[in-house]
């Protein structure tokens, strides 16, 4: 049925035939996912992938009438690897046996088997390395090497991470520091910018005019030591004078333009926490001159490149404390855009680091390794969190596989929910 309303078209698809379009649409699905589920992918930069739902949801199409059910599947798919890595296939997988049932069957088949996974959360156990195998069994020869070594190297602290290299053999980098993707001022560092014994000055706010930190440059210039500037934003009059007394000599000073982003919103509080220094509020009638008059602290040593910025703590009982805290936020369903800035925060303050870094020969034996390792990373991060169970999910699993122990039965609640709200729709309403 159609329908004008303020000078537009509306396709209004009644109930029956809502339903007939719904059932199309989890009949491809089902399709895709099967066919899928041992097909890999490669797009049109010959990157190839083995994730079901990274095909699916980059490849596939489906009718424009049906946008918001197909969104609703792939929301909560991404929900679900959001917070296990990996557990968007284990959710479609599972979904695709779901549909496979008569529509009046499903929502029981799946509230039976949410009830019954419940059981793995009481039955869950510390990860250990016996375990690690069976993690990792179906992985490529090369991935498995790699993914030995890194672990070999971590402690229950350790937070791994991956990158890509350009060197022709893989390298495991283990590191010491806090490191910050905040990068310098463009210009103010060539290479690398590594001090020990760096005077810190840091002001939750712009640094407007020259005045402003006018005993700071004279302090600078007198002492000819090192020293870090860090502001939300600066007056580019204020930027250009640094530089040119940092061109000519005169000063040792590192400036950061900080932003005001959500991203480093923690930044200034958790490095005060962490190396006990103040830092300048002048909207709330904070003077940086007399900041710098009490007299600046110092951290013993500040790495700076144009990726960002390296701080090397020696007071692990605050850093602790701080990491606590975090680990206890990213425990909270505070939603995906809290919790991926959670996981930033808490990848920063990992003075313990081990960092993959992939090289062109293993990318060349291994096509998804970069994939494989991601996934890898992402799902050991839940496996620690969560703890582990060694099961078989319902109708998915031949064989026993370690699984979070909360996976299973997030997975299912999550397939519930999806059911109930596209079972709720009377009609789709959908613009001409």
């Amino acid at each position: 049925m159609l329908a004008t309303t303020s000078g537009e078209t509306l396709n209004i698809i009644s109930k029956t035939e809502c339903e007939i379009e719904i059932e199309e649409f989890f009949k491809s699905l089902k399709h895709d996912i099967s066919y899928l589920q041992n097909s890999p992918v490669i797009d049109e930069d010959k990157m190839v992938s083995k994730s079901i739902s990274h095909s699916l949801f980059k490849y596939n199409q489906y009718s424009s009438k049906i946008s918001s059910i197909r969104d609703i599947v792939f929301a909560a798919a991404i929900d679900c690897e959001k917070y296990i890595g990996g557990s968007a296939d284990t959710f479609l997988l599972a979904l695709k046996n779901t549909l496979s049932l008569h529509r009046g069957q499903r929502l029981k088949y799946a509230q039976d088997c949410l009830g019954s996974s419940m059981i793995n959360i009481s039955n869950k156990k510390r990860i250990s390395s016996s375990d690690l195998s069976k993690i990792i069994n179906e992985y490529h020869p090369v991935t498995k090497s790699i993914i030995k070594e890194a672990i070999s190297k971590c402690s229950p602290r350790t937070m791994l991470s991956l990158e890509k290299s350009n060197f022709i053999e893989d390298r495991i980098l283990e590191k010491n520091s806090l490191h910050f993707d905040i990068k310098p001022i463009p210009g103010f560092c060539a290479k690398e910018w590594i001090r020990e014994d760096v005077n810190i000055l840091m002001i939750d706010g712009i640094i407007e005019s020259v005045s402003q930190i006018h005993h700071f440059l004279t302090l600078a210039f007198e002492s000819k030591e090192p020293f870090l500037l860090i502001s939300r934003a600066y007056n580019p009059e204020v930027i250009k004078t640094i530089a040119e007394n940092k061109a000519r000599g005169l000063v040792d000073i590192m400036a950061i333009d900080l932003g005001f982003s959500m991203e480093n919103h923690h930044f200034l509080n958790d490095i005060s926490r962490i190396f006990d220094i103040e830092y300048a509020s002048p909207d709330f009638g904070d003077v940086i001159s007399v900041f710098v008059r009490r007299g600046l602290k110092k951290i013993k040593k500040i790495c700076v490149t144009n990726s960002g910025i390296d701080f090397f703590p020696e007071d692990y009982d605050k850093l602790e404390k701080v990491r606590k805290e975090v680990f206890e936020l990213s425990l909270k369903n505070l939603g995906s855009e809290a919790s991926e800035l959670i996981e930033k925060r808490s990848k920063s303050l990992s003075s313990d680091r081990v960092v993959i870094s992939v090289g062109k020969d293993s990318m060349a034996k291994n096509p998804v390794i970069i994939e494989e390792l991601d996934i890898f990373i992402r799902r050991f991060k839940s496996l620690i969190r969560d703890g582990v169970v060694f099961t078989k999910v319902k109708d998915i699993d031949k064989v026993k596989k370690i699984y979070s122990s909360i996976e299973v039965p997030f997975v299912f609640n999550k397939i519930s929910s999806v059911i109930r709200s596209i079972d709720s729709i009377s009609c789709i309403i959908k613009k001409e």
